[in-house]
């Protein structure tokens, strides 16, 4: 009978001694914003389709389980964020964009993106040209599941402005050439039209003389002593089109004489609602009109 009662409990020592603990000090698995807190962002509009910014969220942790989690609107955060900053900014409604707020992240993977959507035809129409701000929180619906509070909040600060057509060059706005002595034959002027972006369409631009744009002093120099291409393209994808006006020097008379150049673009689709602004060096010539127009012109002696 001891023999039987030993070897029982030696055999239930046994058994309680092999519970497995290697996983008891193991981080279970959480969530964080790898950008988190305020984050901008620059959108030129191009064109009027929606536009689609990927918020990411990451995962962390040793079992690397598949998580489920969502992400809501904080108006709270933001009012936070508004008092510490000694800002004042509002939440953009949500009739301007839409979210896709319930995500997961699958086992063995790390991270996931959520699609927000801005509608960006219907922002330009009521608002305008401005900076736009959509405060964000992530949360767990996994069961034990945590999320990272210092990395659960993210403020996103978009703004939509115009694409700028300029000429480029390494002389703008206005400017002399004086070929009073040794003059070249010819002279060659670059007027290389360009956008700050690359074109998501095929842009079509227009240069052209106008005398309208000389005051009562200015002489113009007669159109038969120069010459440049007057209908370019800028092609999808690009940022610019090349042009240069060539001018007969040796044949020009002499005396002081204007060119006045005007640049403007005629794509008409994109731009009836979505304005191209137009650059002259440091000078803005903004007009709410389909076409908005550059002058450039330069003196010769």
């Amino acid at each position: 009978m001891k023999k039987y009662l030993i070897l029982f409990l030696t055999a239930t020592l046994s058994l309680t001694a092999c519970r497995d603990t290697r996983f008891d000090d193991m981080i279970s698995d959480s969530i964080y914003l790898p950008k988190s807190d305020l984050q901008s962002g620059t959108i030129t509009v191009m064109n009027e389709d929606d536009y689609t910014h990927k918020i990411w969220i990451h995962k962390a942790g040793y079992f690397q389980n598949k998580f489920d989690g969502n992400l809501s609107l904080d108006a709270t955060y933001l009012d936070t964020y508004n008092a510490s900053h000694n800002t004042d900014y509002e939440i953009l409604n949500e009739k301007y964009f839409t979210l896709q707020k319930d995500f997961e992240i699958a086992a063995g993977v790390n991270e996931a993106s959520v699609p927000l959507i801005l509608k960006i035809e219907d922002i330009i129409k009521d608002l305008g040209y401005g900076t736009y701000y959509v405060p964000l929180r992530i949360n767990s619906k996994t069961e034990g599941g945590t999320v990272n509070v210092e990395k659960s909040n993210l403020i996103l600060a978009i703004t939509l402005k115009q694409p700028v057509l300029t000429i480029y060059s390494e002389k703008k706005g206005a400017f002399s050439l004086d070929f009073s002595t040794n003059p070249p034959e010819k002279y060659d002027l670059d007027l290389t039209a360009g956008l700050d972006v690359k074109s998501s369409m095929d842009l079509n631009v227009s240069y052209t003389t106008d005398v309208s744009l000389l005051s009562q002093e200015d002489k113009a120099l007669d159109t038969k002593f120069y010459s440049f291409k007057t209908d370019l393209t800028i092609p999808s994808g690009e940022q610019y089109v090349e042009n240069f006006l060539t001018l007969d020097v040796a044949k020009m008379p002499r005396g002081k004489w204007v060119i006045p150049i005007r640049l403007m673009h005629i794509s008409k689709l994109p731009f009836q609602k979505v304005p191209l602004m137009i650059l002259n060096g440091q000078e803005t010539i903004f007009s709410r009109t389909k076409l908005l127009f550059l002058h450039r012109y330069f003196m010769i002696k």
